[in-house]
């Protein structure tokens, strides 16, 4: 089953419309070395991100954009990824999130509208920095 980002909330966002599509082309399986030209703008250049997911669109966002950003960890709610590690960066807990500084949770997943709702309604991440 295929999921469709909610692309209304972020039309006044240009940048940020960019970086869906190219999560939905990762989705979708493009090639990753033609979606990272043009999707990232100096705004995002080595920002300390997480990256919410481990599964493939985890991965592939990694693989696109770790270059550009400075990665702290990978997050996610499977306890059994918790405590290892993926691309040498340790997979963490959500419950995690409030002890780290960061500037951005990118959420790599096909459940990103219950991601977004655990961090920013259960977790008080701010919303403004999550992405999706």
């Amino acid at each position: 089953m295929a999921v469709e980002p909610d692309m209304g909330l972020f039309a006044a966002c240009p940048q940020l419309s960019k970086l869906l599509n190219a999560l939905a082309q990762i989705r979708q399986g493009k090639d990753a070395q033609s979606l990272a030209k043009g999707a990232l703008s100096a705004d995002y250049a080595n920002q300390r991100i997480l990256i919410f997911g481990t599964g493939e669109a985890g991965k592939r966002f990694y693989q696109m954009f770790h270059q550009h950003y400075q990665v702290l960890a990978f997050i996610d709610n499977d306890q059994n990824k918790q405590g290892t590690t993926l691309n040498n960066l340790p997979v963490l807990s959500p419950a995690d999130i409030g002890a780290m500084s960061y500037d951005v949770i990118y959420i790599a997943s096909q459940y990103y509208r219950a991601i977004y709702q655990q961090l920013v309604l259960e977790l008080a991440v701010p919303a403004f920095k999550v992405k999706y």
